[in-house]
Order: C-alpha cells, then sequence, then structure tokens
C-alpha cells in the first residue's frame, strides 16, 4: 500500500511538473519559429510587431502586477482568493495609465490603448493563475497559461495562413487572449474565503523592474523603437530578436533546476559562486547549452554568413552561461531577506548597460550592442562579490 501510494504520488507529480512546464515550452518554441522567421516567413512587418509587442506588454505586466503574485505564493492558504479591490484601485490602475501614457508617446494610441485593455486582465488573470497552483489545481492553471501567448502565435499563424493577417489583426488577438483568461480566471477561480493580503513596499517590484531591466534591457530598446542605426535593417533585427531569445529559454531550464543545484551547494548558508562554478552539474549544464546554441544557430543561418552569426551569438551564449550566477545572487540576497540591496545591484548593472548601448550608438557598431545583457549580469555578479558577498556569510559559532 505504502509503494501503491508513493507511486501515485510521483506520478501526480510528473503530471503536474508536464503540465506547469508544457505553456512555457510551447510558448518558447512559438517565439522561437516567428523569430527564426519561419512561423510568418513572408511577413516581416507582423513578425517585428509581434515581437516588440510581446515586450512591452511584458514590461507593463511586471509593472502593474507589482510582485502581487510573489506575496500570493508566500502567503496565500489553500483554496483561498486574493482580495484585489484595493490592491487594483491603489497600484494596477494607476501604473497601468502611467505606462500606457509613456507608450502613446513612444509607440502610438493603437499599443497604448490595447496595452490599457490589456494589463489590468493579465494581472487578474496571473492572480488567479497562482491561486490555483497554490491549491493544486495544476490543470487549471496550466490552461490559463495556454490562452496567454501561446493562442496569440497561433490564431496568427492560422490568419497568416489564409492570407489575412494585419497588424490591427495582432493586436485584436492579444486582446482576445487577455480576454478569454480573464472570463475563465473567473470561471474557475477558488470559491474559498477572501484573504487580504498587503500591498508591497517599493523594494520587491523595483527589483522585478530591476530584473527585467538586465535580462532584457536590448529588447526594450529595440521594441520601444529607440533609434539605432544598424537594427534599421529588418532582417538583421528579426535575427537578433531570435539569438536574444536563446537566454530566456536557457532561463527557463535553468529556473527548473535551480533548486536542486542550491541544495547541492549548501543552499543559503553555504552557497558561493566559487562552489557554482566547480559543480559538475553546472558545469555540465553550461557545455549543453553551448552545443544546443551552436547547433540551433548553424542550422538556422546555413544560408548566411555563418563567421559573422557566429560572432552576433557568442554575447548570447555568455548571457545564457551567467543566468544561473545571477539568479544565485539574487536567491542568497533574497533569502537574507536585503531586497534593497538587489535593488543597488540592479541600478548598477542598468546603468552601465545604458552606457555601453549608448556607445554602440555612438559607434554604430552591433558588436557592442549584443554585450548589453552580458556586460550587466558580469557587472552584477562582481558588485555582489565585491561589496556584499562577506556580509551575506553565516557566523559560525562553536
Amino acid at each position: 500500500m505504502v509503494t501503491t501510494n508513493k507511486l501515485h504520488q510521483y506520478n501526480k507529480a510528473a503530471v503536474n511538473s508536464f503540465l506547469l512546464l508544457f505553456p512555457g515550452a510551447l510558448s518558447a518554441l512559438l517565439i522561437f519559429l516567428i523569430s527564426s522567421n519561419w512561423l510568418l516567413p513572408n511577413n516581416k512587418d507582423c513578425t517585428l510587431l509581434l515581437l516588440k509587442f510581446l515586450s512591452i506588454q511584458a514590461l507593463g505586466i511586471t509593472i502593474a502586477k507589482y510582485g502581487i503574485d510573489q506575496i500570493i505564493i508566500s502567503c496565500l492558504e489553500p483554496n483561498g482568493r486574493t482580495a484585489t479591490n484595493s490592491f487594483f484601485k491603489k497600484r494596477v490602475f494607476p501604473l497601468t495609465l502611467l505606462f500606457c501614457a509613456i507608450v502613446f508617446f513612444l509607440k502610438g494610441w493603437l499599443y497604448a490603448f490595447s496595452l490599457l485593455l490589456i494589463l489590468p486582465m493579465e494581472v487578474m488573470a496571473i492572480i488567479v493563475t497562482i491561486e490555483l497552483s497554490v491549491s493544486d489545481r495544476i490543470r487549471y492553471a496550466s490552461l490559463l497559461t495556454l490562452l496567454g501567448n501561446p493562442l496569440v502565435f497561433i490564431l496568427s499563424y492560422f490568419v497568416y495562413r489564409s492570407g489575412f493577417l494585419s497588424e490591427t489583426m495582432i493586436f485584436i488577438f492579444f486582446v482576445s487572449s487577455s480576454l478569454s483568461r480573464l472570463i475563465f480566471s473567473l470561471l474557475l477561480r477558488n470559491k474559498g474565503n477572501k484573504n487580504e493580503i498587503a500591498i508591497l513596499s517599493y523594494h520587491i517590484p523595483l527589483q522585478q523592474v530591476g530584473n527585467y531591466f538586465m535580462f532584457r534591457l536590448d529588447q526594450l530598446i529595440i521594441s520601444t523603437s529607440l533609434v539605432i542605426a544598424f537594427l534599421g535593417n529588418q532582417s538583421l533585427m528579426i535575427r537578433y530578436i531570435f539569438l536574444a531569445k536563446f537566454p530566456e529559454v536557457a532561463s527557463g531550464v535553468i529556473v527548473s533546476l535551480a533548486p536542486i543545484l542550491y541544495k547541492r551547494l549548501g543552499d543559503r548558508t553555504e552557497a558561493s559562486l566559487k562552489k557554482l562554478f566547480k559543480d559538475p552539474l553546472f558545469l555540465l549544464l553550461s557545455i549543453c547549452i553551448c552545443i544546443c546554441q551552436f547547433i540551433v544557430c548553424l542550422f538556422i543561418f546555413k544560408s548566411h554568413d555563418t563567421g559573422n552569426n557566429l560572432m552576433l551569438l557568442l554575447p548570447f551564449v555568455l548571457s545564457s552561461l551567467l543566468i544561473l550566477p545571477a539568479n544565485l545572487v539574487t536567491y542568497v540576497l533574497m533569502k537574507n531577506a536585503t531586497i534593497y540591496k538587489i535593488n543597488i545591484l540592479n541600478g548598477i548593472s542598468i546603468i552601465a548597460g545604458i552606457i555601453l548601448a549608448g556607445i554602440s550608438l555612438l559607434s554604430n557598431n552591433i558588436y557592442i550592442f549584443c554585450m548589453v545583457v552580458p556586460v550587466q549580469l558580469l557587472i552584477y555578479i562582481l558588485f555582489f562579490q565585491f561589496l556584499y558577498y562577506k556580509d551575506e556569510q553565516p557566523e559560525v559559532s562553536f
């Protein structure tokens, strides 16, 4: 009986893991197909619009949700609901209006109006998805995730095949996707008591926004149309965005393996970058990342200038390899409840990234621009070592 119960638990854990990972894996695959110009091969305008809007929407959601997902995970009881009225009035709606006002000046009214509709719906869908996950209703949480970006990509593909895809249609797909997520969220939501959640101070949401800038500053510059001469060529821009997806996919794998690695390092009390770089699992993972990225790059770009494409790829390989060390730094600081230190490190790295982007603009050099994210990650790691590493080591008593 004990063996049967354990087998049932393992099977349930395996199914739940698959359901949680499948929407993200599908979304990553579809983004690869789009950014490699395979999904919409003869419509570069719509391809760029999809990729740019994805980046802007992701930043908007990060700002509007204000870190509420982390609080729900840590505070909510199973089958409970989050009291959202005050949170939406004080945080989501004001931040959405401010963000959309900025987008209006940068990208125009269609971007701004679409995001004005999308962001509150997405925040509500995220809240419900976390509630369902906490309550072990994984199938419904997975369904809500599938109704997000994967639905937009699939609809865009079928309409493209029919010859009716347009920019306006893509915005309609994004809004429709968020609306469907909202409707299903309200139908599937837990029926338990509502729990009041304290509205966060600025430290956690600032950390999330800083983290977004640290990993995606280059894509944000591209998506907001901050002019960079060498990215005026659509083919080059699509190629760059495709390569920029490698670190994101690597990040998805790394995040799932991170808890295992952290325990191998002795968890927070003994975790260190020195141990990480010597760990066989980390070294094996790094080798796999390098091999996979080079193979995909050679396969996708075999008809182009291989030398130049490999030069473009190298910074993204470096970014992929630095994700886990950077996440370890964040993990150690968050475990020690020193989030303000993360914000300081984020600020230093972002300033360095902006300076490097400015240099690339002045020199009109795309290879310098490619180094924005890996340099930011490297500075984030090194400054932790110089400024905070000794402070985060536990005292040993005998």
